[in-house]
């Protein structure tokens, strides 16, 4: 049967648990909650380490939580931001007060390009956009390969034919890519 771990037992088990993840040393805190030193370190190695990625996960859930939410925020506000300087060129165009129409075009041009980088972006947190490079590998037939293999190898003896055969054939080899 597997020896049950006195410290995860222990009454002050969330308070051993901070001071390990605080860095105080074993021998002072083993001594101070009647445990073995050797128990203590036991403990700190086998349990520990998963308590501490268990909050490093959480928190990253929490940081992207907060992040995606005030993305969210910016890209509502840059809308408000958007639909306002839309009204001020309505308005400006309405009373033939072309300075201040130009400057909110310009405005609203500005929040434009702004508000594309936060879609994007917004749509790249939640999953919805993939900028990874993606490798398309086109694995060519064993026959074809002997094939063409065989037939410039007969065409060395006749460069030029060798030549338009090659051209030939990495068109067709591009468009089957395609």
């Amino acid at each position: 049967m597997a020896r049950v771990c006195t410290v995860c037992t222990h009454v002050a088990r969330k308070a051993i648990d901070a001071e390990l993840v605080a860095g105080t040393p074993v021998n002072g805190l083993a001594t101070r909650h009647g445990l073995t030193e050797a128990a203590v370190r036991r403990h700190n190695d086998a349990h520990v380490p998963t308590k501490l990625a268990k909050a490093h996960d959480a928190a990253e859930v929490a940081h992207a939580d907060t992040l995606l939410d005030q993305v969210k925020a910016a890209r509502h506000r840059l809308e408000t931001l958007q639909r306002v300087a839309e009204g001020v060129v309505k308005r400006a165009m309405d009373t033939d007060d072309l300075k201040i129409a130009l400057d909110a075009i310009r405005t609203a041009a500005t929040v434009s390009r702004e508000s594309r980088g936060y879609l994007d972006l917004l749509a790249e947190l939640e999953g919805e956009l993939d900028r990874r490079a993606q490798v398309n590998v086109l694995i060519a037939n064993p026959e074809w390969v002997t094939m063409r293999t065989t037939i410039l190898t007969v065409l060395q003896a006749h460069p030029e034919a060798r030549h338009a055969v090659v051209r030939a054939l990495g068109k067709v080899d591009a468009s089957a890519a395609a």
